[in-house]
Order: structure tokens, then C-alpha cells, then sequence
């Protein structure tokens, strides 16, 4: 059954530039004008990649300078007021441009443009895009996951970003899957594995059968490939788009844990190979 298209509460600035698909409506009606004018524009600080320093950078908001008598830079009072009655003030409608300036160079710009209408505010625009920002961001994953594989997960992020959820499920959980497939090929180099109960098992049968070859969030939270499943045959977009981060954010974790198990795997190696030297020194 179609669900209609839901109102989110707005939670912060931060999330709605830095996690939020274009046109997704945040509800303000229950902030006050002159704090939502305060969290809106106030000179925060972001940390996001920054395409031209090739680099994670810190981003800082330009949207007002310093006045007098407002530590916020704030007119007072706020011109976006329209007020309906005493206790209920109705924000003005109007088109905002937010643009944040690289710490390292301030040539460098990420700006946001927002829509701010019927007490919803949605963001309608950014350059550069949040696929763009992600897929740099993903390059540190290019030890776990194939060129390939990095694309798709940019592609999720992309469609995620332009309000596609399902088409967004669908890339999530070929990562998903590319991770049970890579585990299984490690698990049949070994003696005693099953392939027969294997093939005939189901997805999260084969969790269960791979744990010793899986990060331990991935088995721990197996039903994350059900859900995504879920989403492409059964959920809505507003659903799917609802539940993205939460799975993006366990994927990522997964890959983190493969990236920590390298590093670790690499380190032991390189002390065993140290301390033979010293060993085979020592006694001679």
C-alpha cells in the first residue's frame, strides 16, 4: 500500500545539509522563529572532503558576518518573521543559500540551497553533489572493495541523495552480498567446509555457516540483508529512504572491521619476520 510522503522532524543543520536526500520535507513548526534562525545560520563547523584539497577538511558556515549585540551575527529582530498569533509564529517562506568555506583555502566552496515553505524546510540543491563528497570519502575502503564495488556504493549514496530508495537498496546490498561471496571463497580453501549444505542453505543460513570468515557485525546483525531485501520487493521510497543511513552506517562498519583485520594481519607478519631476525642474531 502507498504511503504518503512523510514529514520528518527537523533535527539539526548538520543532518540536513550533510545526510538528507534533495526534497526531503523537515518539519520547524514547533521552533521557535529566532532559534531556528540561530541553528540555521549560526557559524558552525563541519568536517567533510574537500574535492579540490583531496582531503577530509574543516567547513565553516559564511551565511552572516558579525553584528553588534548578536554573538550569532543575527539581525534582531529576525527578519524572517511572520507571526500568526502570540503563541504561534509561522516562519516566512522563502529560498536560503548556505555556503561552506574550506579552512585550508576559502576558494573552496560547498554551497547548499534550501526551500523554506508551509513551516517545512527541504533541501532542494548542492554543488558539489553528495555523491561526489561520498565517493571521495569511500576511496579509503579501496583495500576491501573492487573499483567496481566502490562505484555501486557511490551510486546507493547518489541515488539515496536524490531521493531513490529502493534503487539505493539495490546497490547496498550487492556490497552486502560481495562481502558474504568473498568470505565464502576463503571458507572452501579450507578443510572439513561443506559446499553441499552451503548452496542449499539460505542467506542467513550461510551467515551462520561463514562466521569464522565474516566480521563480527556482519554476523551479529545478519538481518540487515532481509531488510534490504525487504526494501526492493516490498517497502516504499519514503521507507527505504528513511532506513538508508542506519544500513549504509553497518556497512561501513563491516568494511572498517575488514580494513582493522588487514591492518592487524599485516602488522603480526611484519613482528614475526622482525623478531626471527633478532632470534636467528642472537644465537649466532
Amino acid at each position: 500500500m502507498k504511503i504518503e510522503k512523510r514529514i520528518k522532524k527537523f533535527i539539526s543543520i548538520e543532518n540536513l545539509l550533510l545526510d538528507s536526500p534533495l526534497y526531503e520535507p523537515h518539519s520547524i513548526d514547533e521552533i521557535k522563529i529566532e532559534r531556528f534562525d540561530i541553528m540555521m545560520f549560526a557559524p558552525g563547523a563541519y568536517d567533510i572532503y574537500c574535492l579540490e584539497c583531496k582531503q577530509v577538511s574543516i567547513f565553516k558556515s559564511t551565511m552572516f558576518g558579525k553584528q553588534k549585540g548578536s554573538g550569532y551575527g543575527l539581525p534582531n529582530p529576525s527578519p524572517f518573521l511572520n507571526k500568526s498569533s502570540v503563541d504561534k509564529a509561522v516562519h516566512k517562506d522563502r529560498d536560503v543559500t548556505i555556503n561552506l568555506v574550506c579552512s585550508r583555502n576559502s576558494s573552496h566552496l560547498i554551497k547548499y540551497y534550501l526551500r523554506i515553505k508551509n513551516n517545512v524546510v527541504m533541501k532542494i540543491g548542492q554543488h558539489p553533489s553528495l555523491a561526489d563528497l561520498k565517493l571521495k570519502e569511500l576511496k579509503k575502503y579501496d583495500k576491501v572493495l573492487k573499483e567496481n564495488l566502490l562505484k555501486e556504493y557511490a551510486r546507493a549514496i547518489g541515488l539515496y541523495a536524490h531521493g531513490i530508495g529502493i534503487g539505493s537498496f539495490v546497490y547496498l546490498r550487492r556490497i552486502f552480498e560481495y562481502l558474504i561471496d568473498d568470505a565464502h571463497k576463503n571458507a572452501r580453501e579450507d578443510k572439513g567446509w561443506n559446499e553441499d549444505i552451503y548452496q542449499k542453505s539460505r542467506i542467513d543460513e550461510r551467515i551462520k555457516l561463514l562466521k569464522s570468515y565474516l566480521p563480527d557485525t556482519l554476523t551479529s546483525n545478519s538481518s540487515m540483508y532481509s531488510i534490504m531485501s525487504k526494501g526492493i520487493h516490498n517497502l516504499e521510497e519514503e521507507e527505504c529512504l528513511e532506513y538508508f543511513n542506519t544500513l549504509k552506517l553497518g556497512i561501513e562498519l563491516i568494511l572498517d572491521q575488514k580494513i582493522e583485520k588487514q591492518k592487524k594481519e599485516k602488522q603480526t607478519k611484519q613482528f614475526e619476520k622482525e623478531i626471527s631476525k633478532i632470534h636467528s642474531k642472537l644465537k649466532s
